[in-house]
């Protein structure tokens, strides 16, 4: 679970962390930097997904032409803040964290420019250790040589890796034969939590439309939603904590969910039964 965000020189942020627990909720003004929150987390969405700087920052579309990743709002041009010349967000997972510092190239490309990953007290591997480490001057822009810490099967202190700077090493260590396996362990819980972050975009006309039986995932713009309390209603406590829920937040007096099936589609509809009888249906619920 993340459990801390720093964004440093990240759009409007000069140096803020944000401390997370198993419920956050951001609230703020208009354009005080809610979003750029959300920016910033799906800039690690994306490297949990293993995509290039160029892919998270500027879109990304499959084989077949159609996009699969949308660019971060502003682009290049707005990402790193006004007057710097580079980012880094540093992201914690109790006593993992995990840091990358991004910077523009001459050619306007984005590079890696230093990144690490430590478990407690441990580095599992940095990009700049130290003067008269030979990895603490990075120079060029196409390539990345990070130090990787020492194992126990190790007769050396650390070794070097050498990998691309246009994309997150984090993403390219598990496929160099030489990187111990616990080492690989750890990169991959880092990418694990960060590759399953959700965005939610939620949209009334989506979250209103009948779902095919079995679908138990709600969509991030709301599909699915009369199969996914289907499956919450079967539980009668989880039921009950829902209509009080629903009661506590809208004028209805909801008691309790039906699921009809369309005659024709089969998809289930999503019905509220209120106190006196009264049945709702998804179209008609506010």
């Amino acid at each position: 679970m993340i459990t801390s965000l720093q964004l440093t020189d990240f759009k409007n942020f000069a140096d803020e962390t944000l401390r997370a627990g198993p419920f956050t909720v951001i609230i703020g003004e208009n354009a005080s930097g809610k979003s750029n929150i959300r920016d910033a987390f799906r800039f690690l969405h994306g490297v949990g997904r293993g995509y290039s700087l160029a892919d998270i920052i500027g879109g990304r579309y499959g084989a077949g032409g159609q996009r699969e990743w949308e660019p971060i709002r502003g682009g290049g041009n707005e990402i790193i803040r006004f007057g710097r010349s580079s980012f880094s967000l540093t992201v914690g997972m109790g006593e993992i964290r995990y840091s990358i510092q991004v910077d523009k190239t001459g050619s306007g490309a984005f590079r890696v420019a230093s990144e690490s990953l430590e478990r407690g007290e441990r580095t599992i591997y940095t990009t700049h250790t130290g003067e008269g480490d030979p990895v603490h001057a990075q120079r060029g822009d196409a390539r990345l040589f990070i130090r990787m810490d020492e194992t126990d099967n190790q007769r050396k202190p650390g070794y070097l890796v050498n990998v691309g700077s246009g994309q997150p090493a984090l993403t390219q260590i598990a496929e160099r034969r030489h990187v111990a396996q616990a080492q690989k362990d750890i990169a991959e819980s880092v990418i694990e939590n960060l590759s399953r972050i959700r965005f939610l975009d939620l949209s009334p006309d989506r979250i209103r439309q009948p779902s095919f039986p079995g679908q138990t995932t709600l969509g991030d713009g709301g599909e699915n939603l009369p199969t996914v309390l289907k499956e919450i209603c079967e539980d009668e406590s989880r039921k009950r904590d829902f209509a009080s829920w629903i009661r506590e937040l809208t004028p209805m007096d909801a008691r309790d969910f039906e699921f009809p099936a369309d005659p024709i589609t089969g998809r289930a509809q999503l019905v509220i039964r209120e106190g006196n009888g009264r049945a709702v249906s998804a179209y008609g619920a506010s």
